[in-house]
């Protein structure tokens, strides 16, 4: 049987970024709300799904390609998906996230849909109301944090009992 891996591309946040977040909406957040551990957050920026191990190189190949100068993101504002996905969004910087999906998809023949965002917490159990005045509630007590991305990630999700664990298997360095 061969082995696969379920693989996405991500532009990790530097930790002093995460720790913010974690710290500034962690505390706000419902214990109902299915809460993002620290370490996991991240921009996805194409989910490949399981892929064998044999098309690792061909996926590092088609990733090497893709042109991008770094940039500067900054975090502020909240929002919501469909009553089951909190998310902080990319003030700035949503155009070099947006290329970066581009050139990905394009080279990967996917046409999923995209909007940048860092998700926070899942949504299981509030009603759609609840739900929505939360993401308004911490609109108001917003969090501004401004890092730079000078690479993105080929990730690695491993699904266990205690949640998704990440790993990191490639970086690719953006120009400088």
């Amino acid at each position: 049987m061969l082995e696969s891996k379920r693989l996405f591309f991500a532009v990790n946040i530097p930790e002093k970024a995460k720790k913010e977040i974690f710290s500034h909406y962690s505390k706000s957040l419902p214990s109902l709300l299915k809460i993002v551990p620290e370490q996991n957050l991240h921009f996805t920026l194409l989910f490949l799904g399981n892929i064998p191990e044999t098309a690792l190189q061909e996926i590092r190949q088609k990733a090497e390609k893709v042109k991008q100068e770094k940039f500067t993101v900054q975090l502020g504002g909240i929002g919501e998906f469909e009553n089951k996905v909190l998310w902080v969004g990319a003030l700035s910087g949503r155009e070099e996230l947006s290329s970066l999906n581009l050139q990905l998809s394009e080279s990967f023949e996917s046409k999923q849909k995209f909007q940048p965002h860092l998700t926070i917490a899942r949504n299981h159990v509030l009603e759609k109301e609840e739900f929505k005045s939360l993401a308004n509630k911490l609109q108001k007590n917003k969090v501004l944090i401004e890092f730079e991305v000078n690479s993105f990630e080929l990730m690695e999700s491993s699904l266990r009992a205690d949640g998704a664990h990440y790993s990191q298997l490639v970086s690719f360095l953006l120009n400088h």
